[in-house]
């Protein structure tokens, strides 16, 4: 048992000896390995959030897994409290059996969801939000909250949604875009929902009115500081049973490289992306090669695609995209243009821009409950 423990340790330990640049928020890993080493000495009791976000901070600034372990010893027995001096950036709160709870926020600003904690979703409005100095959770909902900072040479600007109208906005820039804040009259900004991308423009509705600032395309390079462009993920569904795989999102959107299966791997019905933009999912006895849809997909008509040789236009290409009754994100092939539906096959409606849309990143969206067939213009 020792020796398990101590294994545990070490790997612990490295985990948390991260840079605190490359593990701001945390880890899905890091908070799973601090709880296990909690319950393991206070004999199987659940740390609390407060206690969680303190060793997440900590682990960020640079404490090692032995210190973490030493410091939950003082306080087995004893009510725990933080080290004097010590400020939450950022904060976890947790719906316990699917409860309304609230959490007072450590910070000033418009909160986001750095890292969703529960397989059950975290969606603003609905499952969270906030008001000034409270966060608050619902329906199982666990997540840590903080606020972006913008980049000191990001390009900003405002768009708003005025009386609940839908609204498009040049951003004056070429890339993706992230809400910073919204501003004080605004009501909730989803994703998908009540705010959207494409290339060149940013739309609202629904009454947001926010803030939005450039993002610098994500940064995993090797050795030399070029673009990795051989990441990639094999996953597969044994036996027919759902199975989901770690997908690094920094890569951006998943495209199917190559079916390994003889069952079929259909996007958004035997295989999708989940909106973490951590995992892939199949099922139904899908197998198969996931890369990066970022690799070899943005230099022009007619360029290689590095897997599967010269590229050829398909005119029967399509993509078939399934809400389950929550945003489904699906890869469209940006080689194509901008797609169009063509046949709705739900029951629900299916409008564009609230129900599916399409963003720069070559990531085809639908929600509550759309399912379709979309082709090429």
């Amino acid at each position: 048992m020792s020796r398990i423990v101590l294994a545990a340790l070490i790997a612990l330990s490295s985990l948390l000896s991260v840079a605190p640049a490359a593990a701001q928020t945390g880890s899905r890993d890091q908070i799973r390995m601090i709880e296990q080493e909690y319950a393991r000495q206070t004999n199987g009791r659940t740390i609390s959030d407060s206690q969680l976000e303190y060793y997440l901070d900590r682990a960020n600034s640079g404490w090692s897994m032995s210190q973490i372990s030493a410091d939950m010893r003082l306080y087995t027995t004893t009510t725990w409290r933080p080290q004097s001096g010590w400020a939450a950036r950022e904060v976890v709160c947790t719906s316990i059996d699917n409860r309304y709870r609230e959490c007072a926020a450590p910070f000033r600003g418009t909160a986001v969801v750095t890292l969703q904690i529960s397989s059950a979703p975290c969606i603003e409005g609905q499952s969270w939000g906030q008001r000034p100095g409270v966060i608050w959770v619902n329906r199982g909902c666990r997540a840590r909250f903080g606020i972006i900072r913008t980049a000191p040479n990001a390009n900003t600007f405002v768009c708003q949604s005025v009386n609940g109208r839908y609204r498009q906005c040049n951003t004056g820039f070429r890339g993706r875009v992230q809400l910073v804040s919204r501003l004080a009259n605004s009501r909730a900004c989803i994703e998908g929902r009540s705010w959207g991308q494409r290339e060149g423009m940013v739309w609202v509705s629904r009454g947001c009115r926010a803030r939005f600032a450039s993002v610098g395309r994500p940064g995993p390079r090797d050795d030399y500081g070029q673009w990795m462009s051989n990441f990639y993920v094999v996953c597969a569904s044994t036996g027919g049973t759902p199975t989901r795989c770690s997908w690094d999102g920094r890569y951006g959107h998943p495209r199917l490289s190559q079916q390994l299966s003889t069952a079929p791997c259909i996007e958004g019905t035997t295989w999708g992306y989940y909106a973490d933009r951590e995992h892939v999912w199949v099922s139904s006895g899908c197998r198969a090669r996931f890369v990066s849809s970022q690799t070899g997909w943005n230099r022009g008509q007619g360029e290689n695609d590095r897997d599967n040789g010269p590229w050829r236009r398909d005119d029967n290409y399509g993509v078939t995209c399934s809400s389950d009754g929550r945003r489904t994100v699906c890869t469209w092939d940006n080689r194509y243009g901008s797609p169009r539906l063509i046949q709705q096959l739900s029951t629900a409606a299916c409008v564009e821009g609230r129900d599916w849309g399409y963003d720069s990143r070559g990531e085809l969206w639908v929600d509550a409950g759309c399912r379709a067939r979309f082709g090429y213009r």
